[in-house]
């Protein structure tokens, strides 16, 4: 058990990423990525927690490498800029254990 936590522990220490949205870029500007789990459930509970604090988080399934990984992420952002002062302010105040 010691061993899932510990790996739990390491995937919620991940730095967040701010990144240009894909689809429609025009539309949605800039995204932040907050987190990314293994789990589709720990994931969704992870997002239930976070969309109480009021972060309007959503749950992107992605495959990286061949895997599948659920990352939260909060899109909408109109500049790189104001993207990042987000991450900033939701890693100090939200992701912490």
């Amino acid at each position: 058990m010691s061993a899932l936590k510990a790996r739990i522990a390491k995937l919620e220490r991940r730095k967040s990423s701010v990144r240009k949205t894909k689809a429609s870029a025009a539309k949605s500007g800039w995204a932040v990525n907050l987190i990314s789990f293994k789990q589709e459930w720990y994931a969704q509970r992870k997002s239930a927690e976070l969309k109480k604090k009021g972060i309007p988080v959503e749950v992107l399934p992605v495959k990286i490498k061949g895997e599948n990984w659920y990352r939260l992420r909060v899109a909408g952002f109109k500049t790189k800029n104001e993207a990042s002062s987000y991450a900033v302010r939701v890693k100090k105040s939200h992701m912490q254990n």
